[in-house]
């Protein structure tokens, strides 16, 4: 990539530079450029560094721009960080996937992108448990930071495209806290706070901080009413921190959150007319022959043609629905509108328990000032109940509904107190560090990672209702009319690594640094898979189909040469080595058919990233340009692939997920700020990617019958523009009036896939277009110099919408559906500060 090789070669031009002179010259005066910006503090490499230091790309957001964009939730960060697209994951709003430079969560996978908060990997090693951990509440926060590219040496665990690291504010010394109030459209009403008091001075300190949010729904049901996407949740968190001695520092933080609402609200987007069940022709269509079987199986001989009327015409309901559906938003329909077949909720619960101690030994001989430093968590999940509707149609189609208890048959729904409940001894992290400082020049570290989480699932998996429950026995019954299987996991997960910086100023050239490090990581998931038989009372459990124990081990590296020419920039370049682990298809009863692998390997990205961060000062303008280009390698791509099982096995297909494609990624991200002067600034961000498959063997039939190959396989989550520009002026006014500010945030992003599944869909319709979207906000802070805030905010001003998730069910249900974002939302916020 030219814009790689260009700043690869900007380095040694700067190191000639520095040879001619004692140190590069600076633009302007001699006062360093940065001064007109915040040091912001990041821990990219798990030690507090200035962010114009450290040889990586970062995004870092402070607590005021947090406030100032109104970031609330994950979604928000798609404006404010070049580069970062989150979308909706498996259907609902509540798990969204964080993509980065072409990585994130897809076909079901592992995510590519790791969220860690208070330094702690969320949702550990359980499936079951990343979707509670990631309904986070976005308040109180010290910093956010949004890292790029492979991280595999030195967080707990490694990802291929970033790390997300949310870092909540830790108790201060001294007594004092806020309290914000924010009322707007939808009803919306949110309340956060947080105090701070110091119990023993320089001792102990208590923060307690919260956040009650309450928003009618912005999506209704056509059928029954009900505003779906509602907002009814909280959080609260409490951190204690001791400092008994200099040398000796012990965090511990307490959060809860907790959510009771109605659930996502998925809108139709399009229908199959060629999908198989659908077709009740008699003596022609798969769906009558579906149905007189059954029929034939169940009913008496006088009563078959009466059963396959009443199915075969549940399922012509069902057709006729979804017809009039399309042909409602065909004629310009809202889509803020959708059809579901009961009231929808979900109900989460969740704990996590974090303590950070570090203990500093001081200076050693040979290897410096060391410090110990342990991390360790505890998740468990209260409450995880959901009804859930895909809300393509009013006749029970695409109905989710899990964690419950079945009664009797025909059963009914009993929301389970005890499923899947999930106890702090079964889901944690520890992490044990070493950390060396060598005369404030030369670091490094070596730590040790462990993360482990079971999963006894004995409660029933999901129902899943469809088709108009036509083929359920009894009719409209809840219960599965073949048998399932239910599972008990455990996965661990060990890492071993070390990393150094080494300042060559001394042997080679003043301001040259030099990173190395690497991580072994093994990883071992044992499973055990039991199926469970329909009876009178219900689903009984019956004998083990198969037992796996699975075990991997995977490496990862990184190489970082950067040269600091002075204070003002930093030119680096490194190469690094992520990946994403293998795992358990689950396939076992087909072992021994020829393509069925019941396990697949781990995924690797390979990367050469080089930047430059400057700050400078030129013509009374100060700014800061951080700029990064990059290429990557994919390799062993895990996607998900269908292996025809022989007629022995009963015919038909399994899937699986492979270790089949490979891909390459490349592109360029800009941040720039300007600071015109103490009135006015504005900032400017961009990212180009280029991702493609380059290898993808096999293909894709779409609901046309005709077969595409893979390789055509456009890549998701990836725009390849995304820009954002905006400002902030403050008016001219006397301090005694306060400070009065206009800011504004405007956003692009080109044409985006959200369906990993597209190329089944002839038309499409998992592309997203291109749009923009616009934010603004008016504040008024320290209102006549009291210690209160006002601000007036509008997000969504031209109330676009657009995608955010979706989901292509054309060949399993013969309808597909889409989550949209929020529309256009405004408000006032309150907030008080007090000492």
């Amino acid at each position: 990539m030219a814009a790689l090789g260009g700043i690869c070669w900007l380095m040694p031009a700067v190191a000639a530079a520095q040879s001619a002179s004692p140190r590069v010259p600076q633009v302007g005066s001699d006062r360093a450029a940065s001064e007109a910006f915040s040091d912001i503090v990041v821990t990219a490499r798990r030690r507090e560094e200035a962010l114009q230091n450290v040889p990586v790309s970062i995004t870092a957001i402070t607590p005021e721009q947090l406030r100032e964009k109104a970031v609330n939730d994950p979604y928000d960060l798609t404006m404010s960080v070049p580069g970062l697209n989150v979308r909706v994951g498996g259907a609902t709003r509540e798990t969204p996937d964080y993509f980065i430079r072409g990585q994130g969560n897809t076909f079901s996978g592992n995510p590519g992108v790791l969220v860690y908060f208070n330094e702690v990997p969320l949702g550990s090693l359980n499936p079951n448990l990343q979707s509670a951990a990631a309904n986070l509440m976005i308040f109180d926060m010290a910093s956010v930071q949004v890292l790029k590219g492979p991280q595999g040496t030195l967080f707990g665990k490694s990802s291929t495209g970033g790390a997300v690291l949310f870092s909540p504010q830790k108790p201060k010394d001294e007594f004092g806290g806020y309290l914000d109030v924010q009322v707007g459209n939808y009803n919306l009403r949110e309340f956060q706070g947080a105090v701070d008091i110091p119990i023993i001075e320089g001792k102990i300190a208590v923060r307690f901080a919260f956040d009650i949010a309450r928003r009618d729904g912005f999506t209704v049901s056509q059928s029954t009413g009900q505003k779906l996407d509602q907002k009814h949740r909280e959080t609260f968190r409490l951190g204690i921190n001791l400092t008994p001695t200099e040398w000796l520092e012990s965090y511990f933080m307490l959060q809860q959150f907790e959510a009771d609402e109605a659930s996502v609200g998925g809108v139709f987007t399009d229908f199959n007319p060629n999908f198989a069940l659908f077709n009740t022709t008699p003596g022609v269509g798969v769906g009558y022959f579906a149905v007189a079987g059954l029929c034939a199986s169940i009913s008496a001989p006088t009563a078959v043609p009466g059963c396959i009327a009443t199915r075969t015409g549940r399922i012509a309901d069902l057709v006729a629905e979804l017809k009039a559906e399309q042909a409602r938003l065909a004629a310009g329909g809202s889509k803020r509108r959708n059809l579901t077949s009961r009231r929808d909720y979900q109900n989460f619960k969740t704990q996590q328990i974090t303590n950070t101690t570090s203990v500093n030994i001081g200076e050693v001989p040979v290897i410096g000032d060391v410090t110990f430093k342990n991390i360790g968590s505890m998740f468990r999940v209260l409450e995880n109940n959901v009804i859930r509707e895909f809300g393509t149609n009013s006749k029970n189609h695409g109905v989710v509904i899990n964690q419950y208890d079945l009664i009797g048959m025909p059963q009914e729904i009993s929301v389970s107190d005890q499923a899947q409940k999930s106890p702090f001894h079964r889901n944690f992290t520890e992490e044990f560090q070493v950390l060396g400082d060598i005369d404030g020049k030369h670091s490094w570290i070596l730590g040790y990672f462990l993360a482990q989480a079971s999963n006894n699932n004995v409660g029933m998996p999901p129902i899943f209702q469809t088709f108009n429950n036509a083929l359920t026995v009894p009719l409209d019954s809840l219960n599965f009319i073949f048998p399932t299987t239910t599972t008990y996991s455990k996965r661990k997960e060990m890492g071993y690594y070390g990393q150094f910086t080494a300042d060559l100023s001394d042997l080679m050239l003043d301001g040259l640094h030099l990173t190395a490090g690497y991580r072994l990581t093994k990883d071992s998931t044992y499973q055990v898979f039991r199926n469970f038989t329909p009876s009178p009372t219900g689903l009984q459990p019956g004998t083990i189909s198969s037992i796996q124990d699975f075990r991997e081990k995977a490496s990862s590296y990184t190489f970082t040469l950067d040269y600091k020419a002075n204070n003002d920039l930093l030119v680096y370049v490194t190469t690094r080595k992520g990946f994403k682990p293998g795992g358990v298809n689950g396939t076992a009863a087909s072992a021994g058919i020829p393509g069925v692998r019941p396990t697949f390997d781990p995924e690797t990205l390979k990367d050469v990233e080089g930047g430059v961060k400057w700050d400078w000062l030129l013509g009374g303008v100060r700014g800061r340009i951080n700029l990064a280009a990059y290429q990557s390698w994919y390799s062993n791509v895990q996607r998900a692939e269908t292996i025809a099982l022989p007629v022995s096995l009963g015919g038909g297909v399994t899937t699986q997920t492979n270790n089949i494609a490979e891909a390459k990624i490349g592109g360029v991200e800009l941040e720039g700020n300007f600071q015109f002067s103490r009135h006015l600034s504005a900032f400017i961000n961009y990212a180009y990617t280029d991702a493609r498959y380059t290898k993808y063997p096999g293909c894709t039939t779409n609901t046309l019958g005709v077969c595409t190959p893979n390789i055509q396989t456009p890549y998701v989550g990836v725009p390849k523009h995304q820009i954002s520009f905006g400002g902030r002026y403050v008016l001219p006014v006397d301090e005694s009036i306060g400070e009065i500010a206009i800011s504004t945030n405007i956003y692009y992003q080109s044409r985006t896939l959200f369906d990993d599944s597209v190329l089944q869909d002839p038309k499409q319709l998992g592309f997203q277009s291109g749009y923009a979207m616009a934010d603004a906000r008016l504040d008024w802070n320290k209102i006549g110099g009291s210690p209160l805030d006002l601000a007036f905010f509008i997000r969504n001003i031209t109330d676009h919408t657009h995608y955010v998730g979706y989901g292509n069910t054309l060949t399993s249900l013969g309808a597909s559906q889409a989550t949209y974002n929020e529309p256009r939302t405004y408000g006032l916020q309150l907030r008080m500060q007090f000492n």
